[in-house]
């Protein structure tokens, strides 16, 4: 790049020499190349070099592009002469072409640019076509100042942190401090310009506290000061909390005052805070349907109401949604079938109400405790076990040292700051006085503790570590609310009811009973036990404050460590002290990055602790189902519904809340059928996990060996060496580092994960679920869940038992040998004949894994087969094998799933057989079925091209699997390149410098095949792809759709866009970032398709009564479930397709996006207004569909198998 910058400004002294004239030009792009040609405008020839420069860096992104760019400037550079024509200069640079991205081979690839730039052109010609209207509309749109956007930024950043004090003083007993508080700012004339309120519930959260005392006349005066501020920007219009708040003060005072003495002054009051609710455009039925208040708040409001309208009542939205068409038969009776296995085995934990009550009050423990010490299953040595015990011992003594300076310093440093002047100390001391000061010692502690785990090699940020301590502490304070507010013992009277209804279901999953969620509302509503689900959030900015006093004036100068502890036989008369966490400064870039460095002898004796939050561990009782979207999981720990975060997490949460909750409940019920679902640990598997574990792992069977086992890290000779040989030596010690920090990780996930599966190896446990934006469900706990790797499916089993049945053990032999990976062609008749002449080859595995014939570890899925091989030893040496009681889950797989939506949607009848949405006799692999097609290229090819001739016997379907997997993932053909790429270089007979040129010759085949294959499938992606682009260009906002079971879904896809004030400071906000937006929405598109199909299947199965689980495209069930599961799945996948998806999305787009009627008659210019009526037809011109019959999927045996 700088190379290229020198040849410019070279170049340019050149230019510069030509005598000041007009030159006549005009610079165009071609492909992402500039070329230089003649023009009738007229402009000075400086301009020349700063476009030429400006194109190169901006449009010539290739690096082949580059350095051909390059050649032909230096070419100019050689031959420029002192004076000279720029047509001279334009000749030259117009030899640039941009036929091909491939190398030029010795013979010309036939067809070449087809495919490869076909996508970038499209977009470049939709661009180029809808420029006008996307430079209108940006002209339209107020282009931000760096003034405006730090005075948006600061007066956002004020109003957050005035509603969390607010709050906080309101909840340890500061009201009148809060009052005091806001009056001063609203009265303080000096205060920066920014520092004035604009969100109501700053006076919302005022006006509840208020409520509850009856101060009414306190809440007039709040109301005066909303409306009375002479600047219209500072005016605050009230909402309906607002007038909520004024109704439960009345009903408060009613509480406690004579009602006769006052009930006129109280009607009258009612009536004009009702007649405002009406002028804001609000009414009591929404009032009345509000699931925000408390049971204590509703009972007040309902008090009052009933002074003015006796007949008032609480209306709540029905608990059933029955709008959806796709739900629709969910509420009709089931009838049991004939031969299918209903009868379920649970363990005593499970139906046992007692033990089930003793396990929620040890989950609820677990929670408040915040953290969970997991023992570790690494086995150690006698002297290790030695040295543990010693430093055990020291371990007490510096814990128990470091309670004393914590307490003793935390005290001391509160009286300070409650003594300060400075504001910012004086804002934070209700933070840290809300909660019972051991509260805050023991969370000190705590992370004493975790910060003592961090290797002495490695160090984090400063604010990393006080954003989360910050972050334990509001979770903490959240805890103390439900504890004040009473919210704990309604969960504790909820959950009492709930277990029998659990209880029930299992005894008759038949009866039209509710689900999870609608009994779990039931209950509350019947019970009023209603508790209050205001809960902020307090901001990032407060967090870090709090967190980063508490780590910096705490933490690090409380903790010291005594040196006769390090060096017992160095004792002296006086105590020295040595820091025990210390900040240091690394280089981050240029900028110097504080971190807290740990003292190497706390590594050495808390390094051994494993230690997770409890939030991020299974269950050990039914979690609390989703009935709203801040309201499931865990009971106190916070869960969020959608595992998104930053901006794009809270502009997707607004739309989830802003969404009609009637219209979530198809997806919480998905969620809750998942999180219901109760596993046991597979302790046959995990033991012997654990002994190849501390026997330093096995690369073979996948089990992470130790760091040490890696390569070693070369040291430097002791002589002086080269240039070459110093690049060399460097080269070689960062690969084995890179290697041995690679292997550690993959290490300390496996002791992680079976740690955790150790200390529940004796218990019953579940995995809470929540969204990604898409709606793709994913288990809550990270380390170890039904999600992971091999090894950890291997790992847990179905804690609901059920008898194999007639089916059972041959769905068993299937499973197994789909596991393997081995007879995908094959008919199921031809697996199961395979599977039953294998029998010895299984119970050898069975029996003897480590010292037997080892089948098991031919298989691809090594672990799951060996405890597939495991559980048909166990039910063929049972007395009656379809009597046998079986736990092992069963998979059933879509076939390319992905591709399967888009051949549906599509109604593609080719592309539906290649991916077994068509019946047929043998089970179609649509990677051979490209291979095939890649491969009759490559043969027509062989004469007139290298490559094709070079590839002849080395294209395979492995080759082209990734590639063709991820095509429905919108990949480039650049990622496609390398995917082939690394296939090919596994290839030994293979010349490795054609490597790159035959990958992309097999990429351009294998997309040409694509097309050809699935022709419905590329056009509904190219018109997905355009109508992205075009919303996130010309409307400049992120892309948004629903999916058929009602949940809102915003691509997260932001750029950084820096902002620079007149004095080159600069600031950061965000813009959707159209490239991503559009290449993204494709594939997301059709993953919230997936996950709705996922969802119908989970929620019309615990409809049947049959266990479901999910890893996306992926179904489990018990065995002797499959075939019962394989029907529901292909009637939802039908029922799915059968609705009009394409054209809901494009009714949907032209709801929020399209221009009115109005907007294109008041536009004034012609050719703007074709292009906004261009704009609408684009998002109304669905593909046309083929003929495919969508009811053959319910005939097609291989669909899913």
């Amino acid at each position: 790049m700088l190379r290229s910058q020198g040849l410019l400004r070279t170049l340019g002294k050149k230019l510069n020499r030509i005598p000041a004239k007009n030159i006549n030009y005009k610079l165009n792009v071609n492909n992402n190349y500039p070329v230089l040609k003649q023009d009738d405008s007229a402009r000075p020839h400086k301009d020349l070099l700063r476009i030429l420069k400006t194109m190169y860096l901006n449009e010539s992104k290739a690096n082949s592009d580059k350095n051909r760019l390059c050649s032909n400037l230096k070419q100019v550079n050689k031959t420029c002469p002192q004076n000279i024509e720029l047509k001279e200069i334009s000749s030259k640079i117009q030899t640039i072409d941009n036929e091909s991205v491939l190398p030029e081979p010795k013979t010309k690839l036939a067809n070449s640019t087809e495919l490869i730039h076909k996508a970038k052109l499209q977009m470049e010609s939709l661009n180029k076509s809808f420029e006008l209207l996307i430079s209108h509309q940006v002209d339209k749109r107020d282009k931000i100042t760096y003034e405006q956007l730090e005075f948006d930024l600061k007066h956002k950043q004020f109003n957050s942190k005035v509603k969390a004090y607010i709050d906080v003083c309101c909840n340890s007993g500061m009201l009148d401090k809060a009052i005091r508080y806001l009056n001063n700012l609203m009265e303080d004339s000096k205060r920066a310009e920014h520092d004035f309120i604009t969100d109501v519930q700053v006076f919302n959260r005022l006006m509840f506290e208020l409520a509850k005392y009856g101060q009414t006349n306190q809440i007039t005066k709040l109301f005066k000061t909303m409306r009375t501020s002479a600047d219209a920007r500072k005016q605050i219009k009230p909402n309906l909390s607002s007038y909520t708040a004024v109704i439960q003060s009345i009903g408060a005072q009613l509480e406690k005052s004579d009602l006769e003495k006052k009930a006129n002054q109280f009607r009258l009051t009612l009536e004009r805070v009702i007649f405002d609710i009406q002028k804001s455009s609000y009414t009591l039925d929404d009032l009345a349907s509000s699931m925000y208040l408390s049971s204590e708040q509703q009972y007040f409001i309902k008090k009052a109401l009933n002074l003015l309208l006796p007949s008032f009542e609480f209306k709540y939205a029905p608990v059933t949604n029955l709008d959806n068409p796709l739900l629709a038969r969910l509420r009709q009776p089931v009838e049991k079938k004939k031969g299918v296995v209903n009868e379920k085995i649970y363990p005593r934990e499970m139906i046992d109400k007692k033990m089930i009550m003793e396990n929620f009050e040890s989950q609820l423990r677990e929670e408040q405790n915040l953290m969970i010490q997991v023992p570790s299953i690494r086995s150690l040595s006698n002297t290790e076990l030695k040295t543990k015990e010693k430093n055990d011992k020291i371990k007490a003594i510096l814990l128990r040292h470091f309670r004393e300076m914590i307490t003793k310093n935390f005290f001391k440093s509160l009286e300070l700051l409650k003594k300060s002047k400075n504001p910012n100390s004086e804002f934070i001391v209700p933070f840290l006085t809300v909660l019972e000061p051991n509260v805050y010692i023991d969370i000190l502690m705590k992370q004493v503790v975790k910060l003592a785990q961090s290797s002495e090699y490695f160090s984090a940020n400063v604010n990393f570590y006080a954003l989360e301590l910050g972050t334990i502490l509001e979770n903490k304070y959240h805890e103390y609310l439900m504890v004040k507010n009473k919210d704990i013992e309604k969960i504790r009277s909820i959950y009492d009811k709930y277990v029998d209804y659990h209880l029930a279901k299992q005894q008759n999953s038949f009866e039209n009973l509710n689900n999870y969620r609608e009994e779990w509302m039931t209950i509350m509503r019947e019970n009023d036990l209603f508790k209050s689900n205001f809960e902020d959030q307090w901001p990032s900015q407060i967090r870090l404050n709090v967190g980063k006093y508490l780590l910096e004036e705490i933490i690090f100068k409380s903790c010291r460590i005594d040196k006769n502890l390090i060096n017992p036989y160095a004792k002296t008369s006086k105590q020295k002290y040595e820091f025990a966490f210390h900040k240091i400064f690394r280089l981050a870039g240029v900028y110097k990055d504080p971190q807290v460095k740990c003292h190497p002898l706390l590594f050495r004796i808390f390094g051994s602790n494993l230690i997770f939050e409890s939030n991020r561990m299974p269950m050990i009782t039914p979690p609390m189902p989703w009935y709203m979207s801040n309201q499931g999981g865990y009971f106190l720990s916070k869960s969020n519904l959608l595992r998104l975060y930053g901006e794009a997490a809270n502009e997707q949460k607004l739309l989830v809340e802003a969404t009609n909750p009637q219209d979530m409940y198809p997806v919480y019920d998905s969620l809750n059928t998942l999180s219901s679902c109760a596993w046991k640990i597979n302790q046959s598997i995990l033991d012997l996990l654990i002994d190849i574990f501390n026997q330093d792992g096995n690369k073979e069977l996948e089990v992470p060996e130790p760091e040490y086992k890696g390569p070693d890290v070369p040291r430097f000779p002791n002589r002086k060496l080269t240039k070459e040989e110093y690049k060399e030596f460097y080269s070689r010690i960062e690969k084995a580092k890179k290697k041995r920090a690679e292997m550690h990780s993959l290490w300390c996930s496996e002791l992680y994960r079976l740690s955790i599966a150790n200390m529940y190896r004796d218990k019953i446990i579940w995995f809470p679920h929540s969204l990604d934006f898409r709606g793709r469900c994913y288990p809550i706990p990270p380390h170890f869940n039904h999600l992971g790797s091999d090894i950890s499916r291997s790992l847990i089993l179905l804690a609901e038992g059920k008898k194999l049945g007639p089916t059972g053990l041959n769905m068993l032999k299937l499973h197994l040998i789909n596991l393997t990976g081995s007879m995908k062609k094959s008919t199921l008749q031809e697996r199961l004949a395979f599977a039953n002449s294998i029998i010895d080859e299984i119970i050898d595995s069975a029996e003897r894994p480590m010292t037997g014939r080892l089948w098991w570890q031919k298989s691809e899925e090594k672990w799951q087969t060996l405890a597939c091989c495991m559980e048909i030893r166990n039910a063929l040496q049972s007395a009656k094998p379809e009597e046998y009681i079986s736990y092992f889950p069963v998979h059933q797989d879509g076939s390319c799933n992905g591709l399967q939506h888009y051949a549906a949607l599509g109604r593609d009848q080719d592309g539906a057989k290649s991916v077994n949405l068509y019946p047929s006799d043998r089970p179609q692999d649509v990677y051979s079925t490209v291979l095939d097609l890649v491969e009759e290229q490559r043969r027509s090819e062989e004469n007139i091209n290298e490559y094709a001739m070079l590839l002849a016997g080395n294209i395979n379907r492995k080759t082209i699997k990734q590639t063709v997997m991820t095509t429905v993932y919108n990949v480039t053909f650049y990622g496609a390149k390398l995917q082939i790429l690394r296939q090919i270089e596994d290839l030994k007979n293979f010349p490795q410098d054609k490597a790159k040129e035959a990958s992309a010759f097999i990429a351009h085949k294998t997309f040409k095949s694509i097309r050809q294959l699935f022709s419905s499938a590329r056009e509904i992606q190219d018109w997905f792809s355009e109508c992205a682009y075009l919303i996130t260009r010309v409307r400049d906002c992120a892309l948004k759709w629903q999916t058929p079971l009602g949940l809102p879904v915003s691509q997260p896809y932001f750029r950084t866009v820096n902002v620079q004030s007149s004095k080159r400071n600069s600031l950061s906000t965000t813009k959707p970032d159209s490239l991503k937006q559009r290449n993204a929405f494709p594939p997301n598109y059709i993953h919230s398709l997936d996950s709705c199909h996922m969802m119908l299947t989970s929620l019309y199965c615990e409809r049947a009564g049959i266990t479901f689980v999910s890893v996306h495209d992926c179904f489990w069930t018990h065995a002797c479930s499959v075939d019962e599961m394989n029907r529901i799945c292909r009637e939802q996948f039908v029922a799915l397709h059968s609705l009009p998806l394409l054209e809901n999305l494009s009714k949907f787009f032209m709801d929020n996006y399209k221009f009115t009627a109005e907007e294109i008659e008041n536009q004034s210019d012609d050719e703007i207004r074709r292009l906004m009526v261009g704009f609408n037809e684009k998002l109304e011109s669905v593909p046309k569909k083929g003929n495919f019959d969508l009811a053959k999927v319910l005939e097609s045996v291989y669909f899913f198998s």
